[in-house]
């Protein structure tokens, strides 16, 4: 297959809650309430590098995150609903042990017009951080086997992240979604189904037990599990593509990681540079200083970890660095993307950015998330995290103002029946 006809992304569309809060606020809380052991909040905000979070509303979960970044996406492609033969969901911030995300986004969605047709595949995928790529390569490989070029997948990644109160990782929540619009014939990033490397074990670095709001992680062993696992997978691909791995580093203008947490790709890709072009720190720093590696990791620093979403939002903020840095020139430009899921598996995949692209990302600069956000009080996140359960709905929400309503038009739990059904509106 030609790269021109490669399927892959054609379009990208974020969703982040309204509100964020300041680390330093977190971490200056957590010091006045233990100060014998402050010390760690501390050590956890410089080695991180965080600066900020966002998290969701009482009346917001990860169904309607997941809506809103579809819904947006449908806006920005009008005719999309009609041509719409998949619907998938990669989460670990799932709502129910049966229902899929996947099948209330549906439900939104037909409710405000884009009225999807009935003969589709509707699913939701989970693997950690790595669920939304599993639905990605399925996505793609299905549209690319069927070869109905009129035909459209949409795969949105959803989450809302969540740790222990009190524990370093704390640091490192997030909530939000990205949605993909995934077409046989990309019109913004090809991808090589081909030639994807994988490495996958058996490990305990990170789990959330059934019925548990929060996630647990280990944190030194789950940074080691990541980087050894992005070797093993980077090596598979090199050799899948027939290319030796400094080939691949030399001739990849984009990098992309998985980044819950600003440092975390960051230093791993430094590491996997310098282990694999034979070369000291500092080449390494300027390696990844002149392919742009900042463009994809700075929106993690301010918006936090959105699990499965947090690969698709460095990808749209390495695009929109890209499109600065090449212009016009951008079409043509070699990706490579590394995807993680704890407990664990890493995929490492290449994509080639579509000629077309550079008109796809111009748009972008009208949906400008980053800057769009309100600043939340203490109080206020300390009430998210008492929350034992995913949502409230918002009839029984305890702090009406208007300021904490959602917007005209936006989806919102509405209610969960008396069996546990959860049941959604679009505020009037």
């Amino acid at each position: 297959m030609s790269e021109a006809a490669l399927p892959g992304i054609s379009d990208i569309a974020v969703y982040l809650p309204r509100f964020s809060i300041d680390i330093a606020s977190i971490v200056a809380a957590r010091v006045a309430e233990d100060a014998a052991g402050g010390e760690k909040y501390l050590r956890a905000q410089e080695s991180t590098g965080q600066k900020s979070m966002r998290f969701p509303e009482s009346w917001e979960d990860s169904a309607t995150m997941a809506a809103e970044a579809a819904r947006a996406l449908f806006d920005a492609n009008p005719g999309m609903a009609q041509s719409l033969r998949y619907l998938m969901v990669g989460t670990e911030t799932g709502l129910d042990h049966s229902k899929p995300l996947s099948a209330w986004v549906q439900g939104m969605l037909d409710r405000i017009g884009h009225e999807l047709a009935g003969n589709l595949l509707s699913a939701q995928t989970q693997h950690a951080c790595a669920g939304g790529s599993v639905a990605l390569f399925s996505v793609a490989a299905q549209l690319a086997l069927a070869g109905r070029a009129h035909e459209n997948g949409l795969v949105i990644c959803s989450d809302v992240a969540r740790y222990p109160r009190g524990s370093t990782a704390e640091l490192t929540q997030g909530a939000g979604a990205v949605a993909l619009l995934v077409q046989p014939e990309a019109r913004l990033v090809g991808l090589d189904l081909t030639t994807c490397g994988f490495a996958s074990r058996d490990v305990d670095d990170f789990f959330r037990p059934l019925g548990s709001e929060a996630a647990y992680v280990k944190g030194a062993y789950s940074i080691r599990c990541y980087r050894e696992a992005f070797e093993e997978a980077f090596l598979d691909h090199a050799a899948r593509r027939s290319a030796s791995p400094k080939e691949v580093l030399e001739g990849t203008d984009i990098f992309v990681l998985h980044a819950p947490y600003y440092r975390l790709p960051v230093d791993s890709l430094r590491w996997l540079v310098s282990r694999q072009l034979a070369c000291d720190s500092a080449k390494s720093v300027a390696f990844i200083q002149e392919k742009g590696y900042e463009d994809s990791v700075s929106a993690a620093a301010v918006a936090g970890n959105l699990y499965t979403g947090s690969l698709y939002l460095a990808l749209f903020r390495a695009l929109k660095g890209a499109h600065t840095r090449f212009g016009k020139d951008i079409g043509g430009k070699r990706i490579l993307l590394a995807s993680y899921g704890s407990g664990n598996t890493m995929a490492v995949f290449s994509g080639v950015v579509a000629e077309g692209a550079y008109n796809v990302i111009s748009r972008w600069k009208t949906r400008n998330h980053e800057s769009s956000f309100a600043n939340a009080s203490l109080e206020m996140y300390e009430e998210w995290m008492r929350r034992e359960s995913p949502g409230i709905p918002l009839d029984k929400n305890a702090h009406p103002s208007d300021e904490r309503l959602p917007r005209e038009g936006a989806f919102y739990l509405r209610n969960i029946r008396e069996d546990g059904y959860r049941e959604y509106g679009i505020k009037s």
